[in-house]
């Protein structure tokens, strides 16, 4: 909080839409799940229907959970900002 309160950082929503691979560095792009279902744990197939693919090593991801525990990060911040 003290380095926001030094820095006007603006803060958006977290999403996968614009990620970029934990590999190499390279966009991402959406994948329709069928062309990758055998490249992927069955469980993560059944719970998800959105899916990227890395557009240089073919690195596969999706949202999990851990998208949604860092946009309830963000909104934390968000309003620990608005109090100060």
């Amino acid at each position: 909080m003290e380095i926001l309160e030094q820095i006007p950082l603006e803060f958006d929503s977290i999403s996968g839409d614009t990620a970029r691979c934990t590999k190499c560095n390279s966009l991402t792009s959406q994948i329709d799940k069928s062309k990758i279902s055998d490249k992927i744990p069955q469980k993560v197939l059944e719970f998800n229907e959105k899916f990227c693919r890395c557009d240089k090593c073919n690195q596969i991801y999706w949202e999990g959970t851990h998208i949604k525990k860092i946009q309830e990060f963000v909104e934390k911040v968000k309003l620990g900002r608005n109090r100060a």
